[in-house]
C-alpha cells in the first residue's frame, strides 16, 4: 500500500532533516534495513538447474521466480510489490508568493508546492538538492504503490494540488471505472477538460461528445 508522510509544526523545517537525515524516513523504509530479503545477494548457484536433473524437473526462469518470489505485498498488480516505489512526490506550502503580490494575503498568500519523479528517492540527485534549500512549517510525502491499473507517471502521484490546498489518498475504489463517468458528467465541461490522471482526459472528451447539447437559462 502507498506510505505517507506528513508534517505540520510552528517552526519551520528544512526538508532534508524531516524526509532524508532520520534513520526511519519515509525515503528510507524501503533499505536493507527495513526490508533485508529484498536486499539480499544473488547467489547463482541457487538459480541453477541441476545437470543431472530430469527435464520433468527443470523449470523456467519464470515458473522459478514465481515459486521463490516472497509473497505480494500488494495484490493490485503492482509493478513493484514489495517496494512499492510506483513514484515519489512531495508537497509542502510556501508564503513566498506574498512577498512578489501585495494583494496576496491569508489563505491565498500560501500556496502548495509540488515535485514528483519516477526516480526512487533515496538516488534522486534533485530531491537532495532541494531538500537542502526548502524550509517549511507543512509538507506531504507519498511513495505510491501502483494499482496496475493505472501507469507509472508523475501525473497518477501523489500529492495533487489545486490553488492552496494538497490531497492524497489512499486505497482503491471498487468498480469505479463503472461510476466514473458518472461523476464527471456532473462536472462542468471546464473541469472535465482538466484532468492530469490517467485516461481522465479522453474520457471527458467522450462524454461531451456524447452528451446532449446543455442548455443554460437565465
Amino acid at each position: 500500500m502507498c506510505e505517507w508522510f506528513t508534517y505540520l509544526g510552528l517552526e519551520d523545517q528544512l526538508l532534508e532533516d524531516v524526509l532524508l537525515r532520520p534513520s526511519h524516513s519515509i525515503v528510507k523504509q524501503i533499505d536493507s534495513h527495513f526490508l533485508p530479503a529484498e536486499h539480499a545477494f544473488f547467489d547463482p548457484s541457487k538459480h541453477q538447474p541441476s545437470a543431472i536433473s530430469p527435464p520433468s524437473l527443470i523449470l523456467s526462469s519464470k515458473t522459478k521466480a514465481r515459486l521463490c518470489h516472497p509473497a505480494s505485498a500488494n495484490d493490485t498488480g503492482s509493478p513493484n510489490p514489495l517496494t512499492n516505489m510506483d513514484c515519489f512526490g512531495l508537497g509542502w506550502w510556501t508564503g513566498a508568493y506574498e512577498e512578489f503580490d501585495s494583494d496576496a494575503q491569508g489563505n491565498q498568500a500560501s500556496r502548495g508546492i509540488t515535485g514528483r519523479a519516477r526516480r526512487p528517492p533515496l538516488n534522486d540527485l534533485v530531491l537532495k538538492s532541494l531538500a537542502r534549500g526548502v524550509k517549511t512549517r507543512s509538507a506531504v510525502a507519498h511513495v505510491r504503490a501502483g494499482t496496475g491499473l493505472t501507469p507509472v507517471v508523475e501525473t497518477n502521484c501523489h500529492p495533487f494540488t489545486y490553488s492552496r490546498h494538497l490531497f492524497c489518498y489512499n486505497g482503491v475504489l471498487g468498480s469505479f471505472h463503472l461510476f466514473r463517468p458518472i461523476l464527471l458528467s456532473n462536472l462542468p465541461l471546464r473541469y472535465q477538460m482538466s484532468f492530469l490522471g490517467t485516461r481522465c482526459r479522453s474520457l471527458a472528451r467522450t462524454i461531451r461528445s456524447t452528451s446532449p447539447p446543455c442548455t443554460f437559462t437565465t
